[in-house]
């Protein structure tokens, strides 16, 4: 199963649970979310620290406000520069990962992790990646075009707008 998807079946998951885990078992009227119309969440990549020829490498999802409950991130890496030696998720916001999988062969980082509603509204630990530097050079970490950050709005409402990649 390609990533898209996946990225589209765990989407859907999450504004399901979203919805259904929101609404009142009281009787009363059942109000439907507003779908969120702003755009501003960030997705970045931080260095936290280097040891020996080892980096440790945050990555954060920050709704700026808002409230999130997933993020869908894939991440590419230079195979010729770094090799994942491992990724952590103890720290982590999300409760559930769907998608935790790396290639240091294809160089790409495949996320998806969620929690269920009320989700949370401040800058959130997504995971930790400790590379291994294969050579002196440079090097960047990149987040592609389909990495997501969702709201927990009941629709499911890709709130990014920024993305912070890193160069070190």
């Amino acid at each position: 199963m390609n990533r898209k998807v996946k990225l589209l079946i765990f989407t859907l998951t999450l504004t399901s649970l979203v919805f259904f885990g929101a609404q009142e078992s009281s009787g009363e009227e059942i109000q439907l979310p507003q779908k969120s119309t702003s755009t501003q969440a960030i997705l970045s990549l931080e260095k936290i620290f280097d040891i020996g020829e080892y980096s440790v490498i945050n990555i954060k999802a920050d709704p700026n406000g808002q409230t999130m409950n997933a993020v869908g991130a894939v991440i590419n890496f230079s195979t010729q520069n770094l090799k994942i030696e491992k990724i952590y998720t103890g720290n982590s916001f999300c409760l559930f990962f769907v998608e935790n999988n790396y290639s240091n062969e294809d160089g790409i980082i495949n996320l998806a992790c969620g929690l269920p509603s009320p989700g949370i509204s401040e800058e959130g630990l997504v995971t930790q990646v400790v590379f291994r530097h294969l050579n002196s050079e440079i090097t960047t970490i990149k987040f592609s075009k389909e990495s997501q950050v969702l709201a927990n709005d009941g629709f499911g409402t890709n709130i990014l707008n920024e993305i912070k990649n890193l160069s070190f």
